[in-house]
């Protein structure tokens, strides 16, 4: 089927360009995709590369198994540490349909590839090797458990293509993914893929950054800690050749798929158009795209409005960077979880303790919301508004965070006019007794062409006295009626630790009272339909006073809407109750969505649906993904160094070293950060939160219809790559999973009183882990490693001689270069969960139901107990069950191993009836013949025939009785 699916967690700065628009994606096809781990399997010092590495891999893998290397000498680790040997080998992932799998190759005896399976299914691929590159997959053939054939080659194949073509030669093959051709059903129809060849340049942003402690010339010293930063960050451009889904061919009829170039750049889908076999046209869809990130905004169909669709500062999202020209526009203004957060004065990835380095990247959440579907509209003039909220999690209050105090209040005021609704003024205030940690922002953004917008804030209780103003350099050139954001700013560059020796007291934030009035109130200040404007502070201290901020707007709004908010995020150590809280709910990267509306053609809201993240406490229940940005710290520990000793023979006697031998210890360490290219095939890329529990309200007006609260299982393995030293980690196919479902009526959920309940229990699916290192057991699986440098180095001169770089094999000193590395040695699997119990109670009657699974992973008995105490239970058998059948054991043979053929349904034990399915061969597969049953233990009897046409499809079915019924 095709689909139109959307799925957005917040703008990613460095997201990449979608053939269907921002946060859409058309399904339509399925892949192979490929992850080259190290170079290349096929590559000449690859996995299964012309120069057997694969020996070399199993015998260092062997001889690091217990954590030394005692055969491996100092120049095989290094080629393995410097990947100019491969150690790991490629993963491959299957993608169609229902059909979700990873895959490693094996070479088996005849040098032929073989798959070996991460998880557990029973879906088969057979390979054929490419004849143009060594060891290279040429084409893939997938069937799946019901015996449906899934095809691919190299033909609609994606691939990396490098300009110089000696460095392409020296690559090897670089083949990313392999598209869908054709589906091959029982019936022998297909339905066939045709793409069209696209050249596509990635330009993906990477970033490292070291602070040094130590002597950074290298130079041996005692006592002494010299400290130095840099950093240095750049966009690799890959050139790739992909695949762009072109028509699909079905028994009756196409689909055809055409594009359009926006901005004489992007290719997006704009039309597509489903044919009968005769090409006359069925349907005709036209897709509409506006804004710097190719939102859509309007699906017509036949001609017609079909949908609309609106966003969040649609007209201010940033550009992508899909030009030479832009390459100077580095990805700054992101938060740790890689979405934007408007921070325009970041000059850095990361923050090094020096001036020189900005790099705020704490999330925001209006700049990340930016691009975000905040309206539906229907063609019967109905609507639907999402609102969205920041994600948060749980934490421990400890005063701080990162050293600095947690903003754990908030005072905001907004307001959100538009034709639809009434909202027209708000007025608020807040006082501070105290000077108060905090950070301002605020935000105008809609159509202010034909509308008046008013925003201000200011001190309502008199003027500001602060002594601290003293703290300041020139402070009479600073003109202290500015707005929040330019005042804090400027304070900020001239703010002194001190002065005449008094120290100033809140260094180095600058504490002021906050003012602000919008600049452009109404259709005269601009020339544009669409207004934008944001600011934020940065962290200052707000002085002691009474503060309001006021929104206003015309009576008569006339047209679209407008949104502005002042916020005030600031700390309260007491919380309000006089004593530091034990938890605070910490904002983190990303949004979720806060509400859903639905307003019909006379523009009454019809039901709304409220989402609540948090728990029975009020604490979230969010838990925070790994953050897709890490660093290292690695320490040097120098013993008995003498800088006489020029070639270090006699390390261990000093009278040798020269007329003056005196030794030094020092220590030097290196911390290390690194952002690597974002990418979605890294489950932590996009995905900054999993929660376990989220509430449903379904209100209208002031009634609440219904609540539902859900619970979930949090993912049972991490993906990600940022624990040192970063190699693949088991996964988790199912993610989060439902364990508790309450359904509340409006009424009584105060009262803990649920309609029903429904509670799911699992058991997990994987491969066999090994107890010591918890890896597969499997020795089919190919063993890969990562060679590295150990975090903490003991280099003691009296031992060993750590300068020769060429030692000897076996000697001290090539024994001593080793003990420096670590081998982290994995064999991933890939679990998921299937549901073993569920039970359920609906107005006080309850049933509780298990289910049992079969060697092959397939369920094999389904047994409930009722509200009487009454035992049902179902049985399944399958073809491989009865393999002395020859039409049974050739469905296995054509992978049709999932079909149930056989059937028994007990009460209490007792046979109630048995259903049978007897088959025959239609082209390519099986299909049902005959249906057979039987009451108790009776002799089964022929109960429906079913008939086919020539092309294996179903035209009739006949009962026993004598009644034939034609199938449409």
């Amino acid at each position: 089927p095709v689909a139109l699916n959307y799925s957005y967690n917040g703008l990613i700065l460095e997201g990449k360009p979608s053939l269907s628009g921002l946060g859409w994606n058309l399904t339509a096809y399925g892949s192979v995709t490929r992850e080259i781990r190290g170079l290349a399997d096929g590559h000449q010092n690859g996995y299964y590369g012309v120069n057997n590495i694969q020996d070399t891999i199993q015998s260092v893998a062997n001889d690091g198994a217990d954590g030394y290397f005692d055969t491996t000498d100092i120049y095989t680790l290094r080629k393995f540490k410097n990947k100019e040997w491969d150690s790991e080998a490629d993963k491959y992932t299957v993608n169609v349909g229902e059909l979700n799998f990873s895959f490693k190759i094996i070479k088996d005896a005849n040098d032929q590839m073989q798959p070996y399976y991460l998880s557990k299914h029973n879906h088969k691929i057979e390979i054929t090797k490419s004849t143009t590159e060594h060891f290279k997959i040429g084409s893939m053939i997938v069937t799946s458990d019901t015996g449906v054939k899934y095809y691919f080659d190299e033909t609609n194949a994606e691939y990396v293509h490098l300009e110089d073509p000696v460095m392409n030669e020296l690559q090897g093959d670089q083949t990313t993914s392999w598209m869908l051709t054709k589906i091959e059903y029982l019936n022998g129809q297909e339905i066939v893929f045709d793409y069209v060849e696209d050249d596509y340049i990635s330009f993906d942003f990477v970033a490292t950054a070291v602070s040094l402690y130590g002597n950074v010339e290298g130079d041996n010293f005692d006592g002494e800690v010299q400290y130095q930063t840099f950093d240095s960050d750049r966009y690799n451009q890959t050139y790739m050749k992909r695949q762009i889904l072109d028509k699909i061919t079905f028994p009756s009829g196409t689909i055809d798929f055409n594009l359009t170039t926006l901005g004489n750049v992007r290719e997006v889908f704009d039309n597509v158009v489903v044919k009968d076999n005769n090409g006359a046209t069925i349907n005709s869809y036209n897709f509409t795209y506006q804004g710097a990130r190719d939102c859509l905004t309007q699906i017509d169909l036949n001609g017609e409005f079909f949908y609309g669709f609106e966003y969040i500062g649609m007209t201010n999202l940033p550009n992508f960077v899909d030009e030479v020209s832009e390459i100077g526009n580095k990805p700054y203004a992101q938060d740790f979880w890689r979405f934007y957060n408007g921070r325009a004065g970041n000059n850095s990835a990361f923050s090094l303790g020096s001036t020189n380095y900005i790099a705020d990247r704490s999330a925001h959440p209006y700049y990340t919301s930016i691009g975000a579907l905040n309206k539906i509209k229907y063609k019967t003039g109905g609507y639907t508004t999402v609102a969205y909220e920041q994600n948060e999690v749980k934490e421990p209050y400890t005063g701080s965070v990162g050293g600095i105090p947690q903003l754990d209040q908030e005072f905001k005021v907004s307001l959100n006019p538009s034709i639809d609704n009434n909202e027209r003024e708000i007025e608020q205030s807040i006082t501070f007794t105290n000077p108060v940690f905090a950070m301002i922002d605020h935000v105008i953004d809609g159509r202010l062409w034909d509308n008046n917008f008013e925003m201000s804030m200011s001190k309502t209780d008199g003027d500001c006295e602060l002594a601290q103003f003293n703290c300041y350099s020139n402070l009479s050139l600073i003109n202290l009626y500015k707005d929040y954001d330019e005042l804090a700013q400027e304070l900020r560059e001239k703010i002194v630790t001190s002065v005449l020796g008094d120290d100033c007291d809140y260094y180095p934030y600058p504490i002021f009272c906050p003012g602000y009035f919008s600049d452009k109130i109404g259709p005269d200040d601009t020339t544009e339909p669409y207004y934008f404007e944001s600011g934020a502070s940065g962290y200052i201290y707000i002085a002691p006073g009474t503060y309001t901020i006021k929104i206003t707007t015309n009576n008569l709004f006339r047209s679209e809407s407008i949104y502005g908010h002042i916020r005030i995020r600031y700390h309260d150590a007491t919380g309000g109750t006089g004593q530091d809280p034990l938890f605070v709910n910490k904002p983190i990267g990303g949004i979720r969505v806060r509400e859903l509306v639905d307003v019909n053609e006379y523009g009454y809201q019809t039901s709304v649906r409220s989402y609540n993240y948090n728990d029975s406490e009020g604490f979230s229940t969010g838990h925070q993904n790994q953050i897709p940005v890490y660093s290292d710290v690695h320490s040097w520990q120098y013993q008995n160094f003498n800088v006489y000793c020029e070639n270090c023979l006699y390390p261990s006697d000093p009278s040798q070293c020269g007329p003056d031998p005196e030794l030094s210890n020092w220590t030097r360490s290196v911390e290390e950060h690194k952002q690597a290219a974002f990418t979605t095939l890294n489950a932590t890329h996009g995905v900054p939160v999993y929660y376990t529990g989220i509430t449903m309200t379904h209100s209208l007006g002031n009634t609440k219809n219904a609540i539902a609260k859900q619970e979930y299982l949090l993912p049972m393995e991490g993906g990600g790559y940022y624990s040192y030293p970063r190699y693949p980690q088991h996964g988790d196919m199912t993610k989060s999973m439902p364990t508790i479902g309450e359904q509340f009526n409006g009424l009584d959920i105060a009262m803990a009183n649920p309609v029903s309940t429904t509670t799911q229990s699992y058991d997990v699916v994987r491969h066999t882990l090994g107890a010591l290192d918890n890896q597969d057991i499997n020795s089919d699986h190919p063993v890969s490693f990562k060679i590295y440098k150990k975090l903490n180095l003991n280099i003691n001169f009296a031992l060993a001689c750590y300068d020769q770089v060429d030692p000897v094999s076996g000697t001290s000193e090539d024994i001593a270069l080793r003990n420096l590395h670590d081998i982290k040695i994995y064999k991933e699997v890939i679990a998921s969960r299937r549901v073993n119990q569920e039970d359920n109670t609906t107005d006080g009657i309850s049933t509780s139901t298990s289910y049992t699974y079969d060697l092959k992973n397939l369920l094999q008995t389904t047994s409930t107990i009722d509200s009487k105490g009454q035992t049902i239970t179902s049985e399944i058998d399958y073809p491989y069950e009865y393999i002395t059948d020859p039409i049974y054991a050739d469905m296995v043979t054509k992978n049709q191993i999932a079909i149930p053929v056989m059937q028994r349904s007990k009460l209490d034990g007792t046979l109630m009836s048995t259903q049978q399915t007897e088959f025959v061969l239609n082209v390519n597969g099986y299909k049902p013949e005959k249906i057979l049953t039987a009451k108790g233990s009776n002799t089964l009897e022929n109960k429906i025939n079913f008939s086919y046409d020539g092309n294996g499809n179903i035209i009739e079915y006949d009962k026993n009785d004598g009644s034939s019924y034609p199938v449409a």
